[in-house]
């Protein structure tokens, strides 16, 4: 057993450290793969979402990890919603202060903002704690102080080259990352996600391209918004 960022003891472990710390390169590897890979090879956004979440799932059911574990229990929901609001809210208002003022760039999709959009970020969100964090914990298990790092770059390596969305997954993962160990609850953290990639494409919606990576990202930046 390892110890968490919380002080409790983790879960008992079915697998040597080294097997997490491999799945979590495969993950990533893949992950990079779709994203650079070309048109051939890109799928969907559904059917990344539900890859991710197949990947996911699996590596729970086989590490054993319970419900809280993953952040799917509710007893950590307040906790970790107060903790969320602590963090994010400082950040949120001058964010949504610039989403408000250059929202005229770019069209509004109420539907995807209010449904698509919060699904996605869990499905992230999920993708990031629910799996990966516990990975990182199970095979770093003498270092997890640096787990949040650790998890923060690799999400932020996810989305290169695109310099603003690499800023805000690597700052966001890591405060994420901390909040999720202390108190796992993936909802108030998917909400969140859901708002700052609503206020920063909204922020820059002046850029098109803002929210694209890989080659996407080379293709649109620079060009006129649509």
């Amino acid at each position: 057993m390892g110890v968490s960022l919380d002080g409790t003891m983790a879960e008992i472990r079915r697998f040597p450290a080294w097997v997490s710390l491999v799945e979590v390169a495969v993950f990533y590897g893949l992950a990079q793969l779709v994203i650079w890979g070309g048109e051939k090879l890109r799928p969907t956004v559904l059917l990344i979402a539900i890859v991710l979440l197949a990947v996911c799932i699996c590596s729970n059911v086989l590490h054993g990890d319970s419900l809280r574990r993953i952040g799917l229990s509710s007893e950590e929901l307040w906790p970790c919603a107060r903790l969320v609001a602590i963090v994010s809210v400082p950040l949120l208002i001058p964010l949504m202060f610039f989403a408000w003022k250059n929202r005229f760039y770019a069209p509004w999709d109420t539907a995807f903002a209010l449904l698509g959009y919060p699904l996605w970020g869990f499905v992230q969100e999920y993708a990031l704690l629910g799996f990966v964090a516990n990975r990182l914990e199970d095979g770093m298990e003498r270092q997890v102080a640096l787990v949040p790092w650790v998890n923060g770059l690799l999400f932020s390596m996810a989305h290169l080259p695109n310099p603003v969305l690499m800023t805000a997954t690597f700052i966001s993962g890591v405060l994420f990352t901390q909040i999720f160990l202390r108190h796992r609850q993936l909802v108030p953290i998917a909400i969140a996600h859901a708002l700052f990639g609503i206020g920063i494409s909204l922020a820059f919606s002046a850029i098109n391209g803002v929210m694209s990576v890989g080659p996407g990202y080379g293709l649109r930046i620079g060009s006129p918004p649509q």
